[in-house]
């Protein structure tokens, strides 16, 4: 009985303390955290919901993010892989047919691209820029909604909203990102397997 009381005390210490730590993160520390990650990569699940009849597509395939831009590889149900950076979107086809917008062109390309480079590099000053934020502690991770201020961006989607894990100011992962569309829909990515890597190798 003395063991178990003592293992209970224990754990109760360690939640405490965790606990603890947890409440003195703050939207800039995971802005932060989220920043110093000069690369990411990792797998990616996609789900979109068509809330006018209740249908889900689903999709999966592999991730990279890194200072030059974005690319999502899809590998189901079928390949396509997109590649965003700060001034074009390449969208390359299963049988190699590539479209290309040059944001120079495109405003409304440039303010998404703009946005979802604040938004996988936590850039807090972009989002506060661009979204009203709400941030929020929950369990062992946190979550951030942001509803965008431009009206451009609002036709589009009503809400970002962002969530992870946060084992300290310094250990800051993004686990789920859904976004909220002015038509109802929703999609909803799920990372896992993910790594950060101080450099990427030249097939990456």
């Amino acid at each position: 009985m003395k063991k178990n009381k003592t293992v209970l005390f224990g754990a109760l210490v360690l939640s405490l303390f965790f606990a603890q730590n947890l409440s003195a993160i703050s939207f800039e520390d995971i802005c932060s955290g989220l920043s110093k990650r000069a690369n990411t990569i990792g797998e990616f699940t996609q789900t979109k919901k068509i809330n006018s009849n209740g249908r889900q597509l689903k999709s999966s395939g592999v991730y990279i993010i890194c200072p030059d831009g974005i690319m999502w590889k899809t590998l189901k149900p079928f390949p396509l892989k997109l590649v965003l950076t700060k001034t074009q979107m390449i969208q390359t086809s299963a049988d190699g047919r590539k479209s290309v917008i040059n944001g120079a062109e495109n405003q409304v390309f440039k303010n998404i691209s703009s946005i979802l480079s604040s938004v996988f590099s936590g850039d807090s000053e972009q989002l506060k820029n661009n979204f009203e934020t709400e941030f929020f502690l929950v369990d062992d991770g946190w979550r951030i909604e942001l509803t965008p201020k431009d009206s451009t961006i609002a036709s589009a989607m009503k809400k970002l909203v962002l969530s992870g894990e946060a084992k300290g100011k310094d250990d800051v992962s993004m686990n789920r990102l859904e976004i909220l569309e002015a038509s109802d829909n929703s999609i909803v990515y799920e990372f896992s397997n993910q790594r950060y890597p101080k450099e990427l190798t030249l097939d990456e």
